[in-house]
């Protein structure tokens, strides 16, 4: 599973790694690919965590009265 989503990831950004390609060369496109993919980790990370805030604050609290400030 971890091998289709790197291909799908390496797939779907090609375009990103070839201009990083061309303009400093392979080993520099090489060493950008993890640092790509933990940005959208995080991103994803702090999306989720924003999204779960809202709904506890918004639709939880909410049913039970509760000032939040």
């Amino acid at each position: 599973m971890a091998a289709v989503f790197s291909l799908v990831m390496l797939w779907l950004n090609f375009s990103v790694y070839r201009f990083f390609y061309v303009k400093r060369g392979l080993g520099f496109a090489l060493r950008v690919i993890p640092w790509h993919w933990f940005y959208y980790f995080y991103g994803g990370l702090a999306f989720a965590v924003a999204t779960g805030n809202y709904v506890w604050h918004e639709w939880f609290l909410s049913k039970l009265n509760v000032s939040t400030g």
